[in-house]
Formats: structure tokens, C-alpha cells, sequence
């Protein structure tokens, strides 16, 4: 696995960055979260689809607010398709025009672009980060199953091949085989030496094992809740990073 260095955050294979959800429905619930946040944590994502607006605009702003606010930590900006797990839905076009918008702002580390989110869209959102030095992360989810091993190889490998700086793949277990298909897929692509950064998890409760198995699976950042989750399974940051140091 390839070493990747965000802002002044090491993703490597071994390490377990902790990153924390702000979901906030308006910009001072966001700031409220903002005031929560302490130094063990690594990474804040932004979940931009749980905050109510009605144009780019009013993102730009919270993003303004936020990044201000979370001046010393890797910042990571997300919209999820209600496809995969969002809170609210929104139109192709809005969704490539929103996340150019964040990209060029300046305001962000890395943004989350969906590998499904349509091939034309993914590939101009890449270029536009990578121009802008603006990490991404090619993210799958799959919220209802868990693909084979081999269907979830593919998809990490099409992650990879469609330019993202990080790869996540988040799946929904339905027995306990489906936990280790999806460690086991995991550990066998972050073994590749020019693998990606690789982010992934099981969710729900039977996934939990998956959040805090990083060190082996070879997933280099974990998703712990700061003030409510955005995924089901998310175990409060303090209690993962305390499994993390023990394990």
C-alpha cells in the first residue's frame, strides 16, 4: 500500500486515523459539533447532505464557517447519495456542481466522490481535485448487502483505476461470513504495494468488529461518532480510539 500524506495527516498501512461526522441540519449545529472536536482526532468529515439549503451557495457557507473552525484538522467534505446511505436527495447536476464548487473553494482537504455517482461526472470531479490539490476519496456503499470478495476486488480496483487518492467501500453484513468476506478482500488489495489508501468497513452491529480491525484488514481510518452517528455501527470516537490503543 502506497503512503499518502493529507495536510498533516500520514494514511499508511498499520495506522488507524480516527475520523469524526459533523451532522448538523443548519450552520450553528455544525459549529456546535465544531466546539466538540479535540486533538486525538485526526480527520473531521463534513456531511453536507444532512444540512438543509436550497442552493451551492448555502453550503459554501457552512463550509466557510466550518473550515474556520476546524483550522487544524484534515477536512474532509462529503454529499451522500440517498442511493448509499444520505439523508436527502439531490440531482446528478447539482451533485457535480456542488462538489466542483467545494473543490475549488479552497476550504476543503478532500472531498468523497461516489464511484457510482455516473462515470462522465467522477472522472471530471477527479480531474478538478487533482488540479485544485484537493485529495479524493472514491467511495462504494452498498447498504442493504455485502458483495462477494470478488465483486468488492473489482469495485476497489475500479476505485483505484478512476483516480482515487483513497479508496472506501462500506457494506451492510447480513451473517457473520459476510464481516469476513469483507475483511478478506481488504486485507488481500491493501497488500498490493501500489495499492491505494484503503478506507472500509461492515456496518451495523455485526460489523463493528470491522471498525477497530484496521491494523489487520489494512483500512487506514475508522469513522467514530462525535455527537450522533452517520452510519449504522459507528461507535462513539473516545471508545474506538480506547479499542484502537489496546488493540
Amino acid at each position: 500500500m502506497k503512503k499518502l500524506i493529507v495536510n498533516q495527516t500520514v494514511f499508511q498501512k498499520g495506522e488507524v486515523k480516527i475520523c469524526v461526522p459533523l451532522c448538523g441540519g443548519d450552520i450553528e449545529e455544525c459549529l456546535e459539533e465544531c466546539n466538540c472536536l479535540e486533538k486525538e482526532i485526526d480527520v473531521v468529515e463534513w456531511r453536507m447532505d444532512y444540512l438543509r439549503g436550497s442552493s451551492v451557495n448555502d453550503w459554501l457557507t457552512a463550509l466557510k464557517a466550518i473550515r474556520n473552525h476546524c483550522a487544524s484538522y484534515t477536512l474532509l467534505a462529503t454529499w451522500r447519495r440517498m442511493e448509499e446511505g444520505g439523508r436527502q436527495p439531490m440531482k446528478a447536476e447539482t451533485y457535480e456542481s456542488l462538489n466542483r464548487a467545494v473543490i475549488q473553494s479552497g476550504m476543503t482537504d478532500m472531498i468523497d466522490v461516489e464511484l457510482f455517482a455516473g462515470e462522465e461526472i467522477v472522472s471530471s470531479l477527479v480531474r478538478e481535485a487533482h488540479v485544485h490539490g484537493v485529495k479524493v476519496v472514491m467511495s462504494h456503499h452498498t447498504i442493504h448487502a455485502t458483495p462477494t470478495k470478488e465483486e468488492m476486488m473489482i469495485r476497489l480496483m475500479a476505485m483505484e483505476r478512476m483516480g482515487g487518492d483513497l479508496v472506501k467501500l462500506a457494506v451492510m453484513p447480513q451473517c457473520v461470513q459476510d464481516v469476513w468476506d469483507l475483511l478478506s478482500a481488504s486485507s488481500a488489495y491493501s497488500e498490493r504495494e501500489d495499492s491505494c489508501p484503503l478506507i472500509s468497513m461492515a456496518m451495523g452491529q455485526l460489523g463493528v468488529v470491522s471498525r477497530v480491525s484496521g491494523v489487520i484488514s489494512g483500512s487506514v481510518m475508522s469513522f467514530g461518532a462525535l455527537k450522533q452517528t452517520s452510519a449504522p455501527g459507528q461507535l462513539p470516537w473516545r471508545v474506538l480510539k480506547e479499542i484502537l490503543e489496546k488493540l
